[in-house]
């Protein structure tokens, strides 16, 4: 019985393809990743459902080195939007609520 309820969580709340993560991460749908590759969360951290996280790497002509740094232990509300163009960074153990707006833009 733990084995299909691991299964299932995995498949209702894995994390998008290429975030880097250091242990069991929550990502709840519907969801919106964007830069998956710029973004890594700690391990535990949790983000609520239509949440919007975006790393972006190039606007026009202009390029980027973004980076989203999410603790560990963190819990995200729903409705959160996060984007980054240089760095955002969410401390351990932080707990953001619902429709929060974070960016370095």
């Amino acid at each position: 019985m733990k084995t299909i309820k691991r299964a299932a969580k995995w498949l209702l709340f894995r994390p998008p393809l290429g975030l880097r993560n250091d242990g069991e991460v929550v990502m709840k749908y519907p969801r919106r990743i964007e830069g998956a590759r710029y973004i890594h969360a700690g391990a535990r951290a949790v983000v609520g459902a239509y949440s919007w996280i975006a790393a972006f790497d190039r606007y026009a002509t202009q390029r980027f080195t973004p980076r989203i740094l999410i603790g560990q232990d963190v819990n995200i509300g729903r409705y959160a939007c996060i984007t980054a163009i240089d760095l955002v960074e969410i401390g351990d153990g932080c707990l953001l609520s619902e429709h929060v707006y974070l960016s370095d833009h």
